[in-house]
């Protein structure tokens, strides 16, 4: 009675084991069918798709970041490279077995992937929009109170204000077409699940919750308590990053008798603290003593930051910077939401939307 053992019979028949209260194992029954009922070759497809995903992802955050220019090519490695490696965060300290958690954070990529690319006309716009629907449907299946949440944050993002601006207005007509069109895909796969696989399995999730406790106004409390953790996280994996350059920047001060310039201060604190990131947490004591939360607040922020001022400079964020940057901030604590479970490390898996919303903060500055 592990839950890998469960999510396995939930993805082998859906309609018998009821999704304890989920639609999460409808999903996964074509791809457990399309693996050969075969345990490994079902975590290698969900591996595959996690890593197109993340590809897909980083092709939108690429878009939106050229604005019709050519990007520099290391800045395209560093892009592509970072988004390949926070899609290994949904594995780290976690289930290698596909599983709810898994299809939320899958559908989250490709709905906010298809939300903020600028392809808006024309056959690419809506493909762009197809793959939107679809991720929105696989993480409403997945994992239906974190869809709506995300859902209503994203759209009161979105419509706050009144359009000043074109971009805004196209933003705002992309997610309404996504949302269309992802109802009629959730018609199709509710029909497809029947009225009784829906309502037993919704009977299921009541059941367990009075029985577990696993649901109630309490959560809000445990909400609070572990937004706080993650920040205690970050904030730990910064007492070893800060003293490294510090000590970084008065040697190399000491030795040449000059200030370092800034370029190279930053990558070499990015690479030295990448380093020890992997010292402390595969030298010393497994992963657990050095979170993939530490890991992104110690390093990948510091390495963005570093190269938008390599590349472009600093300069004011543009009027529509914001709203994607807040969105993608903020998506890994809102698909926590639902579950007697973590929130930080819930945002230690979803380390990729954190990754998407310091491109887009690269996006502001390259406006």
């Amino acid at each position: 009675m592990t839950d890998e053992g469960s999510y396995l019979l939930i993805a082998r028949n859906p309609w018998f084991t009821l999704g304890h209260g989920t639609f999460f194992g409808f999903v996964l029954h074509p791809l457990w069918l399309l693996s050969g009922q075969h345990l490994a070759s079902f975590r290698l497809l969900g591996f595959v798709l996690g890593i197109t995903m993340a590809l897909v992802f980083a092709r939108s955050i690429e878009l939106r970041l050229s604005s019709g220019r050519n990007l520099n090519g290391w800045v395209r490695a560093a892009l592509y490279g970072g988004f390949l490696a926070s899609s290994l965060g949904i594995y780290v300290d976690g289930i290698r077995t596909p599983c709810y958690n898994w299809l939320a954070w899958w559908g989250a990529g490709l709905f906010l992937a298809a939300l903020f690319c600028p392809e808006k006309r024309g056959c690419r716009s809506g493909l762009w929009t197809v793959l939107g629907a679809l991720g929105w449907v696989v993480l409403f299946l997945g994992k239906w109170g974190a869809a709506l949440i995300l859902l209503a944050f994203a759209g009161a993002v979105l419509f706050l204000r009144r359009p000043r601006d074109e971009g805004l207005r196209q933003d705002r007509f992309r997610f309404l077409s996504v949302l269309g069109l992802g109802v009629v895909g959730l018609g199709v796969a509710f029909w497809v699940i029947g009225y009784q696989g829906l309502a037993d399995t919704l009977e299921a999730g009541v059941l367990i919750s009075r029985e577990t406790g696993s649901h109630g106004f309490w959560l809000i409390r445990k909400y609070a308590w572990e937004l706080f953790y993650y920040l205690y996280r970050m904030a730990r994996a910064f007492v070893w990053i800060l003293p490294l350059g510090l000590m970084l920047w008065w040697a190399r001060k000491k030795i040449t008798g000059v200030k370092p310039d800034l370029q190279t201060f930053g990558s070499w604190v990015f690479l030295l603290g990448a380093g020890l990131a992997l010292v402390r947490g595969y030298g010393i004591g497994g992963t657990l003593t050095f979170s993939k939360e530490s890991i992104i607040a110690g390093g990948w922020w510091i390495g963005v930051l570093w190269l938008v001022w390599k590349v472009v400079g600093f300069s004011p964020t543009s009027s529509l910077a914001w709203r994607p940057i807040l969105i993608c901030t903020c998506a890994p604590f809102l698909l926590g939401v639902g579950t007697n479970t973590s929130l930080a490390d819930y945002a230690g898996h979803s380390t990729l939307f954190t990754l998407a919303g310091g491109w887009l903060f690269a996006t502001g500055l390259l406006s």
